[in-house]
């Protein structure tokens, strides 16, 4: 009689002894979707140049389906030119009453009048402050969209890691079972039924992995995607337990091995815990940056859907709290040092005292 495992293993989670096998295992090879690349461009300068930096330690374990490569290639200058008008735009027009509105109204600070006038008198200097960076990446994107450095190294990273694709009549053949498989909600994709373009994308992604899979039956596979609906991942109460079901029997009908996935920060995480490239701010930042991108579903989704208004106030307050985290990271900082300092005036102070008792007890 067989055990249980032998029929229902796709059903349990995978443990954590395996979770660091696969992440450790030179063997094992990453995916990365449409969104993981783009989210390069979304971070800033500083966590771009150290993503790429991170992602560089597994070059030779990355690999991209072709249909990505596209999504990338059509959706890169939208993200560029959304992102660089968007700093220019809230460098411009972000008014200190419309960054005070918001968080005042959040922490209901008009029933603490004291603390909301301190607020007040402190984010002047907030509001210079976030101008300043606002500027900063706008003219950094700016410089991208005339000499192309960062597209260029990204570009450069992708070499020899896009998987060939598929033909024309492999592609009308996948989105003819697209339309059965999205008609009875078997995953992935069908979250984008409703798409007037791009449709069949996710299955076109979903059916490269597996071909790719196949052919490497020794390898286990990590998708690293931001943009993991509930159509790739099960989630049960909003707790997610890994990849779907359906996914898990499909794709262990080409390969033995171990399917995960992860978001572009739960990879960088793994990744940095030997690398030590990000501190705990920065990852804080790109997780911030991310999960926004992910709920707001911008330029990588619908090109026209790039919104210069900026009446969204819980994007105000997210750029505000975290000025202010980083301001309070920098405050911080200079006690420490400054109690460092002391401490270590103090310490020469006791040894000069110790010297001196010393000498006259000599």
């Amino acid at each position: 009689m067989k055990k249980v495992m032998d029929n229902f293993k796709d059903y349990y989670p995978i443990s954590s002894e395996e979770k660091t096998r696969v992440f450790g295992d030179k063997h094992t090879y990453f995916i990365f979707d449409t969104n993981a690349l783009l989210d390069i461009y979304r971070v800033g300068k500083s966590l771009s140049t150290k993503i790429l930096k991170i992602i560089d330690n597994y070059k030779d374990q990355i690999v991209i389906p072709f249909h990505v490569a596209e999504e990338y290639h059509d959706n890169m200058l939208s993200v560029i030119v959304g992102y660089s008008n968007k700093y220019d735009y809230l460098a411009k027009n972000l008014s200190l009453e419309a960054l005070t509105k918001g968080v005042i109204s959040d922490f209901e600070l008009d029933k603490f009048p004291f603390i909301r006038d301190i607020l007040k008198r402190h984010m002047g200097d907030v509001q210079k402050d976030f101008a300043k960076e606002m500027v900063k990446e706008y003219k950094y994107l700016n410089s991208q969209l005339s000499s192309w450095n960062l597209q260029n190294s990204i570009a450069s990273f992708l070499d020899d890691k896009i998987l060939p694709g598929f033909s024309k009549e492999e592609i009308a053949d996948i989105e003819k079972e697209g339309a059965d498989r999205y008609k009875n909600r078997v995953p992935p994709g069908h979250e984008d039924k409703d798409k007037v373009t791009n449709k069949y994308g996710d299955l076109i992604v979903w059916k490269e992995i597996l071909r790719f899979a196949k052919d490497h039956q020794e390898s286990s596979i990590v998708l690293v995607s931001r943009d993991l609906k509930e159509d790739w991942i099960t989630r049960v109460h909003g707790k997610k337990w890994g990849p779907r079901v359906e996914l898990l029997q499909e794709f262990h009908k080409e390969n033995p091995n171990t399917l995960m996935m992860y978001t572009l920060v739960e990879f960088i995480r793994y990744a940095n815990t030997s690398a030590n490239i990000f501190n705990a701010n920065e990852m804080q930042s790109v997780e911030e940056y991310t999960t926004t991108e992910a709920t707001s579903r911008t330029a990588s989704r619908n090109n026209s859907n790039i919104n210069m208004n900026i009446s969204d106030r819980d994007f105000q307050n997210l750029l505000l709290l975290n000025l202010l985290r980083r301001s309070l990271d920098r405050e911080q900082s200079d006690t420490d040092n400054s109690t460092q300092q002391s401490a270590s005036t103090d310490k020469n102070r006791d040894m000069d005292s110790s010297d001196d008792e010393s000498t006259k007890s000599e």
